[in-house]
């Protein structure tokens, strides 16, 4: 037992090593040998220590690593750090996770301790704001406060201050914020020179700090940094984001600013800044710490504006809406909507031709009539669930009738007057069907026909408003247009009514409405509501229990194709619940079921013979229940959960997702029906995560919750990382038609990496070929390997054969980070997609090239001059297609230089404020070319495309200002646009920022750092760039002279 005890400190810097080492003895803390980490380097360094990053073996992704000047001074608060407060907040998405630690031994044979911690790609908030914010919008800004507001939240929930707050611990990973240091950095600056490093961060440190006060002995009272300190640096950060640049960054850092801040300095506003985000940021960092708000204020405060914000984009089109819509008490007489559909029959009768008429979805089909195909599509998906299995469906309709994707997606665009092709064209968008997802186009087309009246749009738009998608959400719109669409006749809107009275959704909870709305929907043929309605006689919803009656409504959904209810029916015959306990039966709907969606992990051969458990289940729980007292395992209060939602089943038990305290991030939840059978398997699967649970492949395992039972029993959760994409069979199923082989060697690779991963542990899958592949799955597009089976190590009893299904169940690759090719989305026939990858080409391309690239890729994929010119000439409505015909005029390609024709095209592309249009256009001025030479012209337009986001038009204001062409020569803003563009990668910018260095253009003369800028470039492959760096090797100069690179 000896080794379960939890390590006992004494306070002596030793003891802290001396638990540490411990800890990672008997694996509390994980351990990472150092000699197995590669491509270590130097990312940042500070007054606690330096920071790397590193590859662990053959991973791809990227660790960091930690180390610390003094860590004899710093390992009480490591501990800390790292026992008491990461179990408080590890798992949250917006702080940077800790993994375990690394020790590499010194000359002296010391060692040197290093925290093994959660890499973030994009650097620090402040490095983010300065590369991107001419990019930024400002749902992007609110969203970066949102984010850090919500994370202080969650520090603040768990009575943790972080105290030192700025935007250098502050990190960004794909866009998403991550705190670094909470509670950690402060505590050890004051057990170094507090005061010191204080003055770094002076603009964002609570001001009551600087405010000397003596008590009734007159000795000095020192301020205590505490949560309302974070409330006044979030104020300055709030400001921060807003304006793009640190504050007071033309003041020194001094004792004078601190005085200057403490009486009252702060920075003014930045125009065009929403009036309430002011009065947020203003109200933070107000200079006593009583008045300003709680972080949960702030929250709530900034979550309003984000909702009033993109709400008011489309009030004019919710009000007209409005307007539009009959009143709710009225019935549309159903004469009336007889009569309607018998005109439109008739309308249509001319145009059937007898002998192409199929019996199979609707014997009045003319497959060549788009019309009447989407109207078929509509009818359908009237009963068919908002989720990816609507484009399933639609594919599968359109394979059946032989019409291309492409043929009906041209249809949709070209019939825009009639309300069903918008709203079908809102779901192309919505499920990403022949183009890419684009939630905010769908949403704004479902409101374009739901202002028309169109019934599918109005339940479409409230699904929108109900899970904010491409919009806020709003429950109560949600529930307004379910409702009307219900008033107006539609069968989904009657059971969409019925399942937010079921759930609480925009109105209050009414099971009786619900159950009745439920009854209602299954007497108009709904497979959702007689589902819904089984599940009340199922559980004694709303009713009376009755098996029998829930059965019968099961079997009815079920065989009209709803795998829910299908899987629903098989349980039942599985445990002879309403019926008689048939299993063959069983086996066969749950092969049915996950044929259309469900993963069932069951072993199918006697299973009501072989499921016993011989082992002692108590010693099992015993394990778990000491592990958690022990905190070797992290127990989470089940009372802290909140929206608790069941997302899947099989025949191991139950899976749900929740939030956990006020976090708006998902955790999975996962039961068992027979808890008793699966223990040990759990056990084992504890065991397994300590080897694999920092994998990027891996699916994490957070810890256990219990929930009491009416019979004071407990039901164990699993508490775990989030996947909410669904597995790879579906994804392939759904993407693979535009894959290419770079996309598909990167799938191959991530699955390989992680299961080299698991067998360098010396653990063995054993279940990668299941027959639905429901073992690989994606979440946020990046291949994750949870679990690894779940106790495959060690099965060596009875249950063997028979849990191994079940168990494999825990083991999920997801799929992220698949880096798109130039050419991943590209549809060849789509001439859109062409002109658009074109036009990204142009931004890394000199003029003079551009003929020759447009050339090339045009070769590359196999499409001509002629076809790709024509295209250009009939949809000049198109300001992208506007600007590459003047492109083709301007080099004569498939024509002759026309430069006055170009110019033309140029400008009104311009006039559309296509930025590429606007640097051409500039470069037309700057030039004479097809017009008069006008300096100010082109220096205007420069200008103009670079406040738009034009690296191009950043990249020629700099020449402006370094050659003085149009405006005053200025070297230093030409450094400074130069920098700009070449930290976004561009490597013709960073060859013209080595020649600010190399040249002294705005800065200092700085021959190494040219040197280093060149070459870089010259790797990116830019000739110009790797002719100034033969000449720098060639003479010597930021390098030493070295002939044979030189003519290399």
């Amino acid at each position: 037992m000896s080794n379960n005890t939890e390590p006992k400190v004494i306070g002596d810097t030793n003891d802290w090593i001396d638990w540490i080492e411990e800890s990672i003895a008997k694996k509390q803390i994980k351990f990472y040998d150092y000699k197995h980490f590669d491509n270590t380097q130097e990312i940042g360094s500070g007054s606690l220590g330096k920071v790397y990053r590193a590859n662990w073996k053959n991973s791809h992704g990227y660790l960091a690593l930690k180390s610390f000047i003094n860590f004899n001074i710093a390992a009480e608060e490591i501990v800390n750090e790292v026992l008491k407060l990461r179990r408080e907040v590890d798992f949250h998405e917006n702080i940077i996770r800790f993994y375990g630690i690394t020790t590499e031994n010194q000359n002296d044979n010391s060692k040197k301790y290093l925290l093994v911690m959660e890499y973030a790609d994009s650097g620090t908030l402040r490095n983010y704001l300065s590369e991107r914010f001419v990019n930024l919008t400002w749902n992007d800004k609110f969203n970066l406060a949102l984010q850090l507001v919500n994370a202080i939240s969650f520090l603040h929930d768990g009575e943790i201050a972080h105290r030192d707050l700025n935007p250098n611990n502050i990190l960004v990973q794909k866009n998403t914020i991550k705190l670094a240091d909470f509670g950690l950095s402060n505590r050890i600056k004051e057990s170094f020179n507090f005061q010191s490093n204080l003055f770094k961060s002076i603009a964002y440190v609570d001001p009551q700090i600087f405010n000397v006060k003596k008590n009734s002995k007159n000795q000095i009272q020192i301020y205590s940094l505490n949560k309302k300190s974070d409330i006044y640096s979030i104020g300055v950060l709030l400001w921060e984001i807003s304006s793009g640049r640190s504050p007071f960054f033309n003041e020194p850092n001094d004792f004078g600013l601190a005085m200057k801040i403490l009486n009252g300095l702060r920075e003014k506003p930045i125009l065009h800044t929403p009036e309430d985000y002011i009065k947020i940021y203003t109200d933070c960092w107000n200079n006593e710490p009583d008045n300003r708000p709680t972080i949960n204020q702030v929250f709530s405060k900034l979550n309003a504006i984000i909702s009033d914000f993109q709400e008011n984009e489309y009030n004019v089109d919710i009000q007209l809406l409005s307007e539009q819509l009959p009143n709710p008490n009225n019935e549309v007489p159903e004469n009336i909507i007889n009569n309607s559909l018998n005109k439109q029959i008739i309308r249509k009768f001319n145009r059937i031709n007898i002998k192409e008429i199929e019996p199979l979805i609707s014997s009045n089909l003319i497959l060549n009539d788009f019309e009447l195909v989407v109207n078929e599509i509509i009818h359908f998906l009237e009963d068919v669930e908002m989720t990816v299995i609507r484009k399933n469906k639609i594919i599968k309709y359109l394979n059946i009738h032989n019409i291309s994707l492409q043929e009906i997606y041209n249809w949709l665009l070209s019939d825009q007057n009639n309300s069903n092709s918008v709203f079908l064209l809102g779901v192309f968008n919505h499920f990403g069907i022949t183009i890419g997802v684009d939630e905010h186009k769908a949403f704004k087309l479902y409101l374009k026909a739901a202002n028309s009246g169109n019934l599918s749009g109005m339940i479409s738009l409230g699904n929108c408003y109900d899970k904010g998608i491409g919009t806020g959400v709003d429950k109560q719109k949600a529930f307004e247009l379910y409702q009307n669409a219900a008033n107006l006749g539609s069968k989904r809107g009657i059971y969409s009514i019925g399942y937010c009275y079921f759930n609480g959704i925009g109105t209050s909870i009414n099971i009786q409405k619900a159950f009745e709305l439920f009854q209602k929907a299954t007497n108009l043929g709904i497979t959702l509501g007689m589902t819904y309605l089984g599940y009340c006689y199922d559980n004694g919803i709303g009713t009376n229990i009755d098996k029998q009656k829930a059965f019968e409504l099961y079997q009815m959904a079920a065989n009209l194709g709803y795998y829910i209810a299908q899987y629903n029916l098989a349980i039942m015959y599985e445990y002879g619940d309403g019926v008689k306990m048939d299993i063959n039966q069983a086996i066969n709907w749950y092969k049915k079921s996950a044929e259309q969606g469900i993963k069932i992990f069951l072993q199918c051969q006697n299973i009501n013979a072989e499921l016993k458990f011989t082992g002692n289940t108590n010693e099992w729980i015993d394990w778990i229940e000491e592990s958690i007292t022990k905190n070797k395992i992290e127990y989470y209060d089940y009372k802290h959960f909140n929206n608790i939602q069941e997302i899947g089943f099989g025949s191991f038990g139950k899976v749900y997702r929740a939030n956990y305290k006020n976090s708006h991030n998902y955790l999975t939840l996962k039961s068992f029906f027979n808890f008793n059978i699966a223990i040990k398997e759990i056990v084992n699967e504890i065991k397994l995560q300590r080897e694999v649970d920092f994998h990027e492949n891996i699916i994490r395992f957070y810890g256990i919750t219990t929930e009491i039972q009416s019979d004071s029993s407990k039901k164990y959760f699993l508490v775990m990382e989030y996947a909410d994409n669904g597995v790879l069979r579906n994804y392939l199923n759904e993407n693979f038609e535009n894959l290419t082989w770079n996309d598909k060697i990167n799938l191959a690779l991530q699955l390989a990496n992680a299961i080299s991963y698991l067998h360098d542990k010396e653990i063995v899958h054993r279940d990668l070929q299941n027959e639905y592949n429901a073992d690989i799955q994606l979440s946020n597009e990046q291949l994750l390997k949870p679990n690894n089976g779940i106790s495959e190590n060690d099965i060596n009893n009875s249950l063997h054969k028979k849990m191994s299904q079940i168990i494999q169940n825990f083991s999920r690759i997801n799929i992220k980070e698949i880096g798109p090719s130039i050419s991943s989305n590209l549809i060849r026939n789509d001439f859109e997609l062409i002109v658009n990858e074109i036009i990204f080409l142009f931004e890394n391309v000199e003029i003079e090239k551009k003929k020759y690239e447009t050339i090339n890729f045009l070769n590359n994929y196999n499409v001509s001059l002629q076809k790709i010119y024509n295209w250009l000439l009939n949809n000049q409505d198109n300001s992208n297609s506007i600007f590459l015909l003047g492109v083709f005029n301007h080099f004569g390609i498939e024509g002759n230089v026309d430069k006055q024709k170009a110019f033309e095209l140029y400008q009104k592309a311009a006039n559309s404020e296509n930025v590429f249009g606007m640097t051409s256009l500039g470069y037309c001025y700057g030039n004479g070319s097809g017009t008069s030479l006008n300096k100010q012209k082109a220096f205007n337009l420069y200008q103009k495309a670079a406040n738009l986001g034009s690296v191009r038009g950043m990249h020629n204001l700099a020449c402006c200002y370094r050659t003085g062409d149009g405006t005053n020569i200025n070297g230093q803003k030409a450094f400074e646009l130069y920098q700009k563009c070449a930290n976004l990668g561009n490597v013709i910018r960073i060859s013209d920022l080595g020649y600010c260095h190399e040249n002294g253009i705005g800065t200092s003369v700085d021959e190494q750092e040219a040197f280093e800028l060149y070459q870089k470039a010259a790797n990116l492959g830019y000739y110009l760039a790797q002719y100034n760096l033969a000449c720098m090797h060639k003479i010597g100069k930021g390098v030493e002279r070295d002939k044979d690179q030189a003519i290399y």
